[in-house]
């Protein structure tokens, strides 16, 4: 429905906009006077109307479908819109009929105006034609072939853009004859008239364009006849020239391949462009021969095809000439780029024969020369090193009288020769007068019988080849340094500075400058693991280097030429005569000559080998030599870098010892005298930690040159490795040593705080018992001030100072601060333990009533293993017995007495020990009094809560309690409850019984039978509370009960037993009356149901079942108080309710530290995340704003510390305390 009448809605609004337009369309056609509207406003009035139509017909259509479906008030509208539309029809036809004629003449003129102007373009499109012709116009029959072409082609577009109109207009106007008798009489008739005139215009213009066509055919035969004859002649002009360019060619050989190219590539354009143009005419009379549009004379074709064909001939003979010449230069310049390519391969052959003289011919003295130079060189390097002097000096020694600038002859370099074995302790370089001669000549290089400084100093040249790519560096640390260049396989580098170890991560290093570029920088030469980057480039290296180049060279060329010949012999295969063949047969000739060539190359190769391997021999042995040299050097580097860290460990471990002896003897009176054992701890600690950087540093150092030697089986390598296997050792005897130092250091603190905290403990409770009535937390109220919660350090120190007989350092007072847990002070917790001394037995011992064991003194009892007791006094020495002894409390059932700590033999028999705590892990019960029974609950301890330990733990064994099951004679629910305690106190008592009706009998007011009178009837299995009796009436022969119905508590009496002595009630149940206040609860176990309700004194039950024993088992009882309110009672220990206690926390849940107590007033100092812990420093305590049950601890990870919720207002967890085993 809501779609209709949206439908209906939507058609109302446009048919009333149809009304609108209807309204405006009449007043467009009522004139006001005699004018006439314009074409435009028709033409417009004629879209309007076809528009309003569209509209009215679609609006009915819709309307009319859906009227069926319609009821009601919708379809009283629909009945509307449809009248409303149909008069809206009638206007629109009348105003249609009315303007008929006006928008049917429009119509008319339209058509005509239309068809007049496509014949206007037809008239205008000949004056193409006109332009086209125009050059056929001037009186000329024959014009330039290119202008007549152009001609044509201009006059047979314009032909075609001409018939194109006309056909246009002419369809055109066919069709717009049909539409114009359709219109009135009136309007047709002039306008079908007017048409036919327009009609007769288009057939005069096909005539004048069939007229122009024709003219257009016979002037393109003449144009295409003229083309054929002109492309003719420019192809015999072009065979022309190109016969009279090879007329002038002689078999001339004598020209460069240079010029011969040139004057063949002038040849070969010349006949390209004869061909081309003698394609192009063949081409064109094939088409023109073809052509069925625009056929030419036959014989005329005939006469120009022959005149091609004869000059197809004539191009022929000229091409064939060329052809001869050509291949007469190309035989030319093959013969003499073959005899070239021959002598350069024997050019190239003599020069390698030559290169390779000193390795094949010379046996490689030149070598062995090389590798003396090398050898006094290194000699010299050293020797200019250890004696501190520049290399110059050596040249300057050689000949002092030389000035500045100067030359040193052969003589005074010789003479010199002979000294270096004694200067530098190297009797292997005494060499012969002979070779001594020799290398002076491998260094006088221009052979004038002298050196200057600059040929001296190129022997310290070090060249290196790369092996590996590496990159080179702006500086020696690899980390901070940038790439400059990188190397390739083969670069070459000049060594610029000595190699040197890069100790942090192993590597060597050494500053070069490359050869192909000049830039300078750093290279890595040896890796971690050994691997090498460079091998030096000796003078043999660069020799063979050179050498494999140019036989690399030589055997390229030949197999370059082999390569050439075979390619032109395969290139000639078919020529049997002429030039070509010629030059076919002396190739084949020259290919005996190469071959005499690489024969000799092949056995210089095999020479060359030959060389290789005897020089392989002389310089494998002289390479073992300098390897073992360079490995013992770079071991010896190694070796000593790494025994300077151990010397430094060794020194701080020195310094450890020294820092560490006062505190690290075991007398007890030699560490009590110390003035300042905290500053020597601090100051061992801090030698401790130097020492430990120490060893780092030199097992870094020993990890970064391991991988040198850890493969290493023999020679300098292996030596190493066991050397730095020896350092190992030492390192980690010095960790092992420098951890018991710092253990005897730490432990002989340990005693110091230990014998100073048990003075100041006995010491702080004599104070406490002097001052009669003061608790330790008025003390600690006392000493903290303005309700703090720690006592500052410097304020306990003073306050110790104060006490009678207890004087010792400050910095001890310091330690009993640290032992005692304080961190600048003592918190409450730990100033409670400080007073509250605990030990725990470590080995069984006696507890006696008296100090003195001398006496008679029977034990009071055993303190057994894992006992913990309260110290009372002492710790007091018996120097009789060379015994500690202290006087004790048991916290299991309070007995007191005397013990020993340590024996005559250093036996210990106690340790220190926090005081025991519980944290209560299921919400129990705190009673005033040890018995379950007979006591008052003092308040319910909360999850979460820490108690100290008092007394106990300790069993209590009860006797069996009596319960009943019973019900409420209110009606509630049934419970089981307590009739006996298991002390044997009676809680409730047997009351009157219960009964019910076997059958109907009546309710009376009084026991008289004669005098009572009804109350009401009582029905038969109606339950009755007996509340007196039952009595006899002797009179009646009856016996009654006074009793309350149970269904409307009407109270009154009934007979029990008649005068026939049949039973009218009978008794079913018995009540009892509860005397003390208790719990009705829903499990036999006293401790097991929970609470259904409360019952009060004097309240009846009915009982159900029982009494009946339930057997007690022992309790676990503690006397504790709660360290949230100090309040102290004894609640019942099990392994569900509490668990032991340690102040170490675990970070469950994200929570929040803050400054205060109050969670919503302290200012928050960080959260601690989930896995944190956090050692109690007070508490835990009730946040009294919120109810939550909050600690103030030290965060372990940054020792922040504050204030931090144990549990969240909805009960999560979010610490949890650590037991003290796992802490």
């Amino acid at each position: 429905i809501w779609k209709i009448k949206q439908m209906v809605q939507e058609k109302e609004g446009q048919l009333k906009q149809v009304e609108a337009d209807v309204k405006k369309a009449e007043l467009q056609t009522t004139p006001i006077g005699d004018e006439t509207p314009s074409n435009e406003c028709i033409i417009e009035l004629g879209k309007m109307i076809a528009t309003l139509q569209n509209t009215l017909q679609e609006v009915v259509k819709v309307v009319e479908a859906a009227q069926p479906t319609a009821q009601g008030s919708l379809k009283a509208r629909m009945v509307t819109l449809l009248e409303r539309a149909k008069t809206s029809q009638e206007k629109v036809s009348e105003i249609k009929e009315t303007t008929r004629e006006q928008r049917e003449n429009v119509e008319c003129q339209a058509i005509l105006d239309e068809a007049r102007a496509k014949v206007s373009k037809v008239e205008e499109s000949f004056q193409k034609c006109e332009e086209a012709e125009a050059p056929y116009l001037k009186g000329m029959e024959i014009i330039p072939v290119d202008e007549a072409t152009k001609a044509v082609a201009d006059s047979i577009e314009a032909a075609a853009i001409v018939q194109k109109l006309i056909t246009e207009a002419r369809t055109f106007m066919m069709g717009k004859q049909i539409e114009l008798k359709k219109l009135m009489e009136a309007v047709s008739e002039a306008g079908i008239q007017e048409m036919q005139d327009l009609m007769r215009k288009m057939e005069a213009s096909i005539e004048k364009l069939s007229d122009f066509k024709k003219d257009t055919e016979s002037r393109q035969k003449v144009a295409l006849h003229q083309e054929a004859m002109t492309k003719v002649a420019t192809a015999e002009e072009a065979v022309k020239k190109a016969s009279e360019s090879v007329e002038g060619l002689s078999a001339d050989t004598d020209k460069s391949q240079e010029e011969a190219e040139a004057l063949m590539d002038k040849l070969a354009a010349v006949m390209k462009e004869a061909e081309q143009k003698l394609n192009e005419a063949r081409q064109f009379l094939e088409e023109r021969k073809m052509d069925r549009k625009v056929p030419l004379d036959t014989k005329e074709m005939s006469e120009l095809a022959a005149k091609q064909a004869a000059t197809q001939v004539d191009l022929a003979k000229s091409k064939s000439k060329v052809e001869a010449y050509e291949q007469t230069i190309v035989a030319s310049i093959l013969t003499k780029e073959i005899a070239q390519m021959l002598c350069d391969l024997e050019k190239e052959t003599e020069q390698v024969i030559e290169e390779a003289a000193p390795l094949v011919e010379e046996g490689g003295k030149k070598f062995v020369v090389a590798s003396m130079v090398r050898m006094i060189t290194e000699a010299l390097v050293e020797y200019c090193g250890r004696e501190g002097i520049p290399r110059q000096n050596i040249f300057r020694q050689m000949s002092p009288d030389t000035p500045e600038g100067g030359k040193v002859l052969e003589a005074e370099f010789v003479a010199y020769l002979e000294t270096v074995p004694e200067k530098c302790g190297r009797p292997d370089l005494a060499f012969s007068a002979e070779q001594r001669a020799a290398i002076f000549e491998q260094l006088d290089e221009d052979l004038d019988g002298s050196i200057v400084m600059e040929d001296f100093m190129g022997l310290f040249k070090e060249r290196h080849l790369c092996t590996k790519e590496v990159t080179v560096t702006d500086g020696f640390e690899i980390a901070n340094s940038q790439t400059i260049t990188k190397l390739h396989v083969s670069d070459i580098v000049e060594v610029l500075a000595e190699a040197k170890t890069l100790d942090s991560i192993g590597v060597v290093r050494m500053k070069v400058k490359v050869e192909k570029d000049g830039s300078e920088g750093w290279v890595t030469t040896q890796g971690t693991s050994g691997s090498t980057y460079f091998t030096p480039l000796t003078v043999y290296a660069a020799f063979m280097r050179n050498l494999e180049k140019l036989l690399s060279a030589t055997a390229s060329s030949g197999k370059k030429l082999i390569d050439f010949m075979t390619h032109k012999l395969q290139e000639l295969r078919d020529c049997k005569t002429g030039p070509l063949a010629d030059a076919k047969a002396e190739v084949i000739k020259t290919r005996s000559k190469i071959n005499v060539q690489r024969a000799k190359l092949d056995s210089l190769i095999k020479k060359v080998e030959e060389g290789k391997q005897e020089h392989s021999k002389r310089e494998a042995f002289e390479r073992r030599k300098q390897e073992e040299k360079r490995e013992r050097k770079a071991a010896s580097v190694i070796v000593k870098a790494v025994s300077e860290e151990v010397e430094k460990a060794q020194n701080a471990f020195a310094a450890l010892e020294k820092k560490a002896a006062p505190l690290s003897v075991t007398a007890e009176a030699e560490l009590l005298a110390l003035e300042t054992p905290v500053s020597l701890r601090n100051e061992a600690q801090a030698a401790a930690s130097a020492l430990k950087s120490a060893i780092a540093e030199a097992r870094a150092c020993l990890a970064a040159h391991r991988g040198k030697v850890e493969k290493a089986l023999k020679g300098p390598w292996h030596e190493a490795k066991q050397e730095m296997s020896k350092l190992d050792n030492q390192i980690e005897a010095l960790g092992k040593k420098a951890e018991l130092v710092a253990e005897a250091s730490e432990a002989g603190c340990e005693t110091i705080a230990s014998a100073r905290y048990g003075q100041a403990s006995a010491a702080l409770r004599t104070s406490l018992t002097a001052r009669e009535g003061l608790t330790a937390e008025a003390l600690f109220a006392e000493l903290a001030g303005n309700g703090r919660e720690q006592i500052e350090e410097a304020v306990f120190c003073s306050h110790l100072d104060k006490l009678d007989g207890l004087k010792f350092p400050a910095e001890q007072k310091q330690l009993v601060v640290q032992k005692a847990g304080g961190v600048g002070g003592l918190g409450r917790r730990s100033f409670s333990m400080l007073l509250e001394r605990h030990l725990r037995c470590v080995k069984e011992i006696a507890l006696t009533a008296v100090f003195d064991i001398s006496v008679s003194n029977a034990p009071v009892r055993k303190i057994g293993i894992g006992e913990s007791v309260e110290v009372l006094e002492g710790p007091k020495s018996d120097d009789t017995h060379s015994i500690s002894r202290v006087s004790i409390r048991a916290l299991v059932d309070g007995a007191a007495g005397w013990v020993t700590v340590k024996g005559n033999r250093d036996t210990t028999f106690f340790v220190e020990c926090p005081k025991p705590c519980y944290c209560i892990t299921e919400e129990v019960a705190m009673q005033d009094a040890f018995s379950t029974e007979a006591t008052n609950t003092l308040q319910r301890l909360r999850v979460g809560e820490v108690v100290e330990v008092i007394e106990g733990p300790r069993q209590e064994i009860l006797p069996n309690a009596m319960r009943m099951k019973c019900k409420p004679v209110s009606g509630e629910a049934a419970g089981w409850i307590t009739s006996t305690t298991k002390q044997g106190t009676s809680c409730a008592r047997k009351g009157q019984g219960t009964y019910t009706c076997r059958s109907t009998i009546a309710l009376t007011d009084m026991a008289n039978m004669k005098e009572c009178k009804v109350l009401r009837k009582l029905t038969k299995g109606e339950v009755l509370q007996s509340l007196e009796g039952p009595i006899d009436d002797p009179i009646a022969g009856v016996t009654r009960i006074r009793a309350k119905a149970k269904k409307d508590d009407m109270e009154g009496w009934v007979t029990i037993r008649g005068n026939a002595g049949s039973m009218l009630l009978e008794e079913t149940g018995c009540t009892w009356v509860i005397t003390t206040k208790m719990s009705l609860q829903a499990d036999f176990r006293t401790d097991a149901g929970p609470e259904i309700r409360s019952l009060e004194p004097d309240e009846l039950v009915e009982v159900l079942e029982g009494p009946k024993e339930e057997k007690s088992e022992p309790m676990t009882r503690l006397r504790c108080r709660a360290v949230a309110d100090g309040k102290v009672g004894w609640i019942t220990l099990k392994s569900s309710t509490a668990t032991q206690w340690s102040p170490v926390y675990h970070c469950l849940e994200e929570t929040a530290l803050s400054e205060n107590l109050d969670a919503e007033v302290g200012a928050k100092i960080r959260n601690l995340e989930p896995g944190e812990t956090i050692e109690l420093l007070d508490g835990p305590r009730e946040d009294l704003t919120t109810g939550a049950l909050r600690l103030k601890g030290r965060a372990a990870t940054d020792e922040a510390e504050g204030w931090a919720s144990i549990f969240t207002k909805d009960g999560t967890q979010l610490l949890e305390c650590v037991a003290p085993e796992s802490n």
